[in-house]
This record gives structure tokens, C-alpha cells and sequence, in this order.
């Protein structure tokens, strides 16, 4: 331990380093604690307004959901014609029967 005091009690790099890291400390301290003192004013100047939305009224919607044909990824209509084996494929778009 006297080494070291012996050391920054001299006039040499060390101390010079020594009292720039104290220095530095006490800056960042200070430093902290004027940006925290900052955050909290600008917190209390700030005011929370909260939106409230009235309650849906219990009615009775009257609504049709469609679907275009062309979104639909099922093939649609194939009816059999009745005793062939072979079914009748409708177009989707037109309703019309496809030539195979």
C-alpha cells in the first residue's frame, strides 16, 4: 500500500491517470443523475389522455359474406350424369359445362 502512495505521490504518469479516472467518475455520476432528474420532470409534463369507446348497441346485423369464385381452391361441380360413369365438369366462372 505504501507503494502506491508513494507512487501517486510522485509526479508521474499514474497519478496524473488516477486523477483523470476520479474526475471521470464523479462526472458520470453527476451526469446520471442530471439525466435522470430530467427524464422524471419531462415525465410529469406529460399527459396521458385515455380514449374510451362506447359499447356496442346488441342490434341484429343483417350481412352477406361473398366469395368470388376465383379465390375458391376447391373444385366446384362435378355432378354425375346419372347412370354414366363419367361426371360433368361445370366452369366456375361461366356455370357452363367444360369440353373435355
Amino acid at each position: 500500500m505504501k507503494a502506491f502512495w508513494s507512487v501517486l505521490s510522485r509526479g508521474s504518469l499514474a497519478r496524473d491517470y488516477a486523477v483523470a479516472g476520479l474526475v471521470f467518475c464523479v462526472l458520470a455520476v453527476f451526469g446520471v443523475q442530471v439525466i435522470v432528474h430530467l427524464i422524471d420532470s419531462m415525465r410529469q409534463n406529460v399527459r396521458v389522455q385515455q380514449a374510451t369507446l362506447p359499447q356496442p348497441r346488441d342490434e341484429v346485423r343483417n350481412y352477406q359474406i361473398s366469395r368470388s369464385v376465383l379465390d375458391d381452391t376447391v373444385v366446384t361441380g362435378s355432378i354425375g350424369k346419372g347412370g354414366q360413369g363419367r361426371p360433368v365438369i361445370l366452369d366456375p366462372c361461366t356455370g357452363t359445362v367444360k369440353k373435355n
